[in-house]
C-alpha cells in the first residue's frame, strides 16, 4: 500500500513541482484562468437561452 501510495504522489506532485519551478507558470496560469472564464461564460448563455 505504501509502494502505490508513494507512485500515486509520484505521479501527481512532480509534474505540479516543475511546473511551479518552471518561468512559464504565469503564461500557464492566465491561460487556464482565462479558459475557465470562457467555459463560465459559455455555461451562462447556454443556461439563458
Amino acid at each position: 500500500m505504501s509502494g502505490t501510495s508513494f507512485w500515486f504522489a509520484f505521479l501527481f506532485e512532480t509534474p505540479f513541482a516543475i511546473v511551479f519551478r518552471s518561468p512559464l507558470f504565469p503564461l500557464i496560469y492566465v491561460i487556464y484562468t482565462l479558459y475557465l472564464i470562457k467555459s463560465f461564460v459559455n455555461l451562462r448563455r447556454k443556461g439563458w437561452q
